[in-house]
């Protein structure tokens, strides 16, 4: 699942596949993560309230990936992806989150991105 701050559809209780988030500037353009030292994920409800995912580590995407559809996904650092596989407590509630990624650079920077909203996740009910 690749995400450039669309809203990523998913059935309670898939922990598969990965999701691939890109972090973008408000032009569109990759943030660099050359430099990034750990990237955490928080996602909670829409309407607000307690956190669904309390800052899980991400992997700072860097290689070729193998996606759901069989197509590859080719990434360097400059590129702005990172990745984060859910567990199951992640995806066990139904209904609408928001989120936001957390990356940490050297010293006392850290970038929150999206700056200018959030990624969005809707979770539905399996059947």
């Amino acid at each position: 699942m690749t995400s450039t701050f669309p809203t990523l559809q998913l059935t309670a209780g898939s922990t598969y596949p990965d999701w691939f988030i890109q972090i973008l500037t408000a032009d569109g353009l990759p943030v660099d993560l050359t430099n990034a030292t750990a990237a955490r994920i928080r996602v909670g409800p829409v309407d607000g309230g307690a956190l669904l995912i309390t800052d899980a580590a991400c992997a700072i995407a860097v290689g070729a990936y193998t996606m759901i559809d069989g197509t590859t996904l080719t990434v360097a650092r400059t590129d702005g992806y990172v990745i984060y596989s859910p567990a199951a407590p992640d995806v066990a509630t139904p209904g609408a989150f928001k989120g936001h990624v957390h990356i940490d650079f050297p010293g006392p920077a850290k970038l929150i991105a999206p700056g200018y909203g959030a990624f969005y996740l809707n979770v539905q009910t399996a059947i």
